[in-house]
C-alpha cells in the first residue's frame, strides 16, 4: 500500500465507527466501571484527533500537524492495548509513510500542533501586556496594630488608619487574623468586615517597608517604620489577588518594579497609631552608600543601623540587604536621637538586636 492509498484508508476508516474489537467494557462492578470510563476517555479522544485530522489541509496533513495528531491517535489506542487493531495499523502505516519523508519527525519536542501554537503565543503576549501595563492593588493586608479604637492596617507599600466607634473591638484570631467584632444591643456580638469600616486617613509609600514590632495584634501605640531604599526589596511585589498570581506567573519578567508615584519617597522613623510622625531618623537614604535597617523596637525605644549595601548567600540563592554597619541610631521617646559609631563595620545586626533586647544599647 502506497502512501496515498494509506490516507485515503485511513480517511475512510475514522470516519467510520469504532470496530466491535475496541468495545468498552460492559460490567457494572467497580473494576469494570473504571476500566470503563478510562476506555471511553480515550476513544472520545480519538474521535476529537480524528475529527481534527480530517478538517487539515492536504499540506498539513501531509505534514507535522498531520504526524502530531497520527502519533497521539496511535498513542491512545497502545493505552487501550489495540496497537495491532485494523485502524491503529492503518494509522502506523501512514505514520511510517511521513517519517521516511521527514526523517526528523520523531524527535519533535514541542507536540503543540500549528494552531494550538499560535493560540497560545496570542495568549502569551495577552499576558505580557498586561504585565506591562499592571498596576499593583496592593489589596492583601499583612497584619494590623494599635490600641483602644485606633487600628492600624498594613499593605505591603501603605497603611490604614481607623478610629473605631465605641461598639466594635478588634483582636488576632487565628494565624493572627484580624478580627472585627460588634457589640450588639442585646449584648451578643457579630463578626464584620474590614470592608464596611472607612478609614480616616491613608498613608502610601513610593517602596516597602518594615515594621517593627514584627509580632503585631496587641495594643501598640508607637511602631517603627522603614521603607526600603533599594530596589532589590523596595521595588519588589507580592500578588494580592488570584489575577496578580496568574500574571506573575506567565509574565513575571516583564512586570516593571513596583514604584508607588503618588507615596512618601522615604521615610524612617516612629509613627503613631492615630497616623502621626512621632520622630524621624536624621537620614537621607540612598542605594547603596546609605541605608538604614531596622534592628528593635522595644517599648518606647527603638534602634536601627547605618551601613551599606552587601549581598550574601540565602536560602533562594543571592540576597540583599544593608550591612557593614558603621552606626546605630536610637530613639528614646518622645524625640531624642542616641548615635552609636561601629568600630570596625560589622557585618550584620545580629549582636547589635541581641544588646538592645538586653538594654544594653
Amino acid at each position: 500500500m502506497n502512501f496515498l492509498m494509506a490516507l485515503i484508508y485511513v480517511c475512510n476508516l475514522t470516519a467510520l465507527a469504532v470496530s466491535a474489537e475496541l468495545q468498552c467494557p460492559t460490567g457494572t462492578d467497580i473494576r469494570e466501571t473504571e476500566e470503563r470510563k478510562k476506555c471511553e476517555h480515550y476513544l472520545a479522544e480519538i474521535k476529537h484527533f480524528s475529527d481534527k485530522l480530517n478538517k487539515l489541509s492536504p499540506q498539513k496533513r501531509a505534514g507535522r500537524d498531520g504526524y502530531i495528531l497520527l502519533q497521539r491517535m496511535f498513542n491512545k489506542y497502545g493505552l487501550l492495548h489495540a496497537k495491532n487493531s485494523r485502524e491503529a495499523q492503518a494509522i502506523a502505516l501512514e505514520l511510517n509513510a511521513l517519517v521516511k519523508q521527514n526523517p526528523e519527525y520523531p524527535n519533535i519536542q514541542d507536540f503543540r500542533l500549528s494552531d494550538e501554537i499560535a493560540q497560545s503565543e496570542a495568549w502569551r503576549q495577552g499576558y505580557i501586556e498586561k504585565a506591562k501595563n499592571h498596576i499593583p492593588s496592593d489589596s492583601r493586608s499583612y497584619g494590623f496594630l494599635g490600641e483602644g479604637q485606633n487600628l492600624v492596617v498594613i499593605y505591603q507599600a501603605r497603611l490604614e488608619f481607623f478610629r473605631l466607634p465605641p461598639d466594635i473591638s478588634f483582636s488576632a484570631g487565628e494565624r493572627n487574623r484580624l478580627v472585627l467584632k460588634k457589640t450588639l444591643g442585646s449584648g451578643t456580638t457579630e463578626e464584620i468586615r474590614l470592608a464596611s469600616l472607612s478609614p480616616i486617613q491613608k498613608l502610601a509609600f513610593k517602596r516597602r517597608f518594615e515594621i517593627l514590632p514584627r509580632v503585631r495584634g496587641g495594643p501598640l501605640q508607637y511602631f517603627l517604620l522603614c521603607t526600603y531604599a533599594y530596589p532589590e526589596l523596595g521595588a519588589s511585589y507580592s500578588p494580592s489577588t488570584p489575577e496578580e498570581e496568574d500574571l506573575v506567573g506567565q509574565a513575571s519578567e516583564y512586570i516593571p518594579p513596583y514604584v508607588n508615584k503618588a507615596g512618601l519617597d522615604d521615610f524612617c522613623g516612629i509613627m503613631t497609631s492615630t497616623g502621626k510622625i512621632q520622630f524621624s531618623f536624621p537620614v537621607v537614604q540612598s542605594d547603596p552608600g546609605t541605608l538604614l535597617w531596622p534592628i528593635g523596637f522595644r517599648d518606647r525605644h527603638a534602634a536601627v543601623a547605618l551601613g551599606d549595601k552587601t549581598s550574601f548567600d540565602g536560602e533562594d540563592g543571592t540576597e540583599t540587604q544593608p550591612g557593614n554597619f558603621r552606626e546605630v541610631l536610637i530613639w528614646d521617646f518622645p524625640d531624642k536621637l542616641r548615635r552609636i559609631k561601629i568600630e570596625p563595620k560589622a557585618a550584620h545586626g545580629v549582636q547589635f538586636l541581641d544588646d538592645f533586647h538586653r538594654e544594653k544599647l
